[in-house]
């Protein structure tokens, strides 16, 4: 799940520096690693799916040893960007 929560914000930042970039939701091959861009559209759709995805199954807090790991607030706090 965690990558639910940091894939959403590493496409969302790609897309403010450079606008449309290759949309990878699975692992690749070296061959295949030249995929035309998409558009940003496609891409905030999927940010926004991963981002309801995280905060649906992410727990809503750990306890006091696992402090700093991903929980329900952030991915909520990045869906209204």
């Amino acid at each position: 799940m965690k990558r639910c929560f940091l894939e959403p914000i590493i496409f969302f930042l790609l897309t403010q520096v450079f606008g449309d970039v290759p949309l990878y939701t699975t692992i690749e091959t070296p061959d295949r690693l030249r995929i035309p861009r998409d558009g940003v559209s496609a891409i905030y759709i999927q940010i926004l799916a991963d981002l309801d995805l995280a905060a649906t199954y992410l727990p809503i807090q750990y306890g006091a040893a696992d402090v700093g790991r991903a929980t329900q607030g952030p991915p909520w706090r990045w869906l209204p960007k």
